[in-house]
């Protein structure tokens, strides 16, 4: 019998299966739906009935709390959400210590959230409301990060060497619905910057040489208040720093922060960094991924026992499959660099690296989990060729 017909059927999904997922996403995508709905006669009452108002606000931030529980778990997918009757509301995003909190600003109701990473401004004042997630990889899918803008909240990115990367950012955001399109522009120099009557902005310098502490602020952005104009900065050694206004020049928004990503087309980490309003909630919400990572990680070690075993029951196959062995860390066949080593070290990384953010340490571990993410993809990537792959 050969090797192909001797597969685990753990590793076999079945149409069933496959059904049970095409089901789940056509819930989620009911759910935003009528979530849509209700928020639009949510605005129609707060219009009519000022005495309902508190209650309402209830209700609408449970709807909207949903609405971004399934745009979440939507893989790379926009929403929108109208937001017109209720566009006198204030809505705020916050985030301490891996809880996110969503509400309705100078309402005393709210919702917590562990497990969503959200990347969004601190405050949204608009009528419609744009969401989008992307798969966020370390090698293998950890979870959908969530960005929440407006389609009054405007992105300016700037960038002489990362030009490549403006490219990509519009392609990703390009709709063939106009009422999802991110709110954004390229620019060349800061004096293009014009807020032409949006809520607030957002300066991208994906150089990190634009902006600068004491720098001057563009002169037409001077017509906002200080918290509505920010900048982020992406330096050197994966690292992005955060501004806001003060008077006419920046000032720095917290220390720099880092970006652990794998790099690459449609980065979500990356992406993340541009939609978090601070350093802050940005590290906050990469804690929630950094969790999720320590359970996926879990399970795919548990996936590589089974391929061990597997070989280990079908030992006649190390005579022409002994680089199968070496790779998946088999006993008495593990290579230096084999799969087993590797995922025990990250597993211990991760663990450490989610102590030290909670710590709120300046440097942490994180940075870390490249190194050994690129190993494990790598071995995964031989594997490929003629063995069972992990993922």
């Amino acid at each position: 019998m050969t090797h192909k017909q001797q597969k685990p059927k753990v590793f076999e999904l079945s149409h069933s299966r496959k059904g049970q997922v095409q089901l789940t996403v056509n819930w989620i995508y009911i759910v935003i739906a009528g979530a849509v709905i209700l928020l639009f006669f949510a605005g129609l009452v707060v219009k009519g009935k000022d005495a309902a108002e508190k209650n309402i606000a209830e209700d609408v931030v449970q709807v909207m709390g949903n609405v971004f529980t399934g745009a979440g778990v939507s893989e790379k997918t926009k929403n929108r959400i109208e937001t017109s009757g209720l566009a006198e509301f204030t809505f705020q995003f916050t985030c301490m210590e891996g809880v996110s909190t969503f509400g309705i600003k100078d309402k005393t109701n709210s919702v917590q959230d562990t497990t969503q990473p959200t990347f969004s401004p601190e405050e949204i004042k608009t009528t419609r409301m744009l969401l989008w997630s992307l798969p966020y990889k370390l090698p293998y899918k950890i979870v959908d990060l969530l960005f929440v803008t407006s389609v009054n909240t405007k992105y300016f990115l700037i960038a002489f060497d990362d030009i490549d990367f403006v490219n990509e950012f519009d392609t990703a955001t390009d709709d063939s619905d106009k009422t999802m399109k991110i709110n954004w522009q390229s620019i060349t120099t800061l004096e293009d910057v014009d807020p032409k009557g949006n809520f607030q902005i957002r300066i991208v310098d994906l150089d990190g040489i634009y902006v600068k502490e004491n720098g001057d602020v563009p002169v037409k952005a001077l017509t906002l208040a200080d918290d509505k104009v920010t900048a982020v900065t992406f330096l050197s050694g994966n690292l992005v720093q955060y501004y806001q206004k003060q008077g006419t020049v920046w000032s720095k928004k917290g220390k720099p922060v880092e970006m652990v990503s794998l790099g690459g087309k449609r980065d979500a980490a990356k992406y993340a960094a541009i939609f978090a309003n601070d350093g802050n909630q940005y590290t906050c919400n990469m804690l929630k991924a950094y969790k999720r990572l320590g359970l996926v990680n879990k399970v795919y070690q548990g996936k590589l026992q089974d391929l061990q075993s597997y070989y280990t029951e079908n030992s006649q196959l190390s005579l022409t499959k002994a680089g199968c062995y070496g790779l998946a860390g088999v006993e008495g066949f593990a290579f230096e660099q084999n799969l087993k080593n590797e995922m025990e070290a990250y597993q211990n990384k991760i663990e450490t690296c989610i102590f030290e953010s909670k710590e709120g340490l300046a440097s942490t571990s994180c940075q870390d989990f490249v190194g050994l993410a690129n190993a494990i993809s790598n071995i995964n990537q031989e594997l490929q060729s003629e063995c069972i792959s992990l993922y």
